[in-house]
């Protein structure tokens, strides 16, 4: 499992603005504009991004 804290660190160190993630591929953020991949992060599988979206959401979230 890609670690989290090492995508959010290089979003800052980067200046990014926006990640996204998808299952099975590596994370995209958005610097100055562009989307940009960043292969040398990993992947997050479908489960684990449900995990953390679960660690995130509230129950009403999870609900809608």
């Amino acid at each position: 499992m890609p670690d989290l804290k090492r995508v959010l660190k290089v979003m800052t160190d980067r200046n990014a603005s926006d990640l996204h993630l998808k299952a099975n591929c590596p994370p995209v953020c958005r610097i100055n504009g562009d989307l940009i991949t960043f292969p040398e992060l990993g992947e997050f599988t479908q489960d684990e991004l449900q995990k953390l979206a679960d660690t995130l959401m509230t129950p009403k979230q999870k609900e809608l």
